[in-house]
């Protein structure tokens, strides 16, 4: 796994996790659209994901600028391990969504 991971690249992940998460729960919300519960659910789902990703920014952008040498190489496998490991790949949450027909699949009740 990684080593020596600074506190700027925890929040990158962060961020980007936030995001991720955003764009999952709002084509959640519009393939429930029909069911006014879970559209109100995902909508509020994915709204709070914009407003931790904005407390994370903040956070980042509190922190004393360190100048990280290779920082956009770094950012840019922060990117890709975060989509990777929580959205991303054969049994991750983005490619299970074409098969959530139902309100229990979206819920994980099935």
């Amino acid at each position: 796994m990684m080593e020596n991971v600074s506190i700027h690249e925890i929040i990158e992940m962060a961020i980007r996790t936030e995001k991720l998460g955003f764009s999952y729960y709002s084509e959640l919300a519009q393939k429930f659209k029909k069911n006014d519960e879970l559209h109100a659910l995902f909508n509020k789902l994915s709204e709070n994901e914009v407003a931790h990703a904005a407390r994370f920014t903040k956070l980042k952008e509190s922190l004393q600028q360190d100048q990280l040498e290779n920082w956009p190489e770094v950012s840019q496998y922060m990117r890709s391990y975060v989509e990777s490991a929580f959205f991303m790949g054969a049994n991750k949450a983005t490619p299970h969504m074409q098969n959530i027909q139902d309100p229990n699949a979206a819920l994980g009740l099935v």
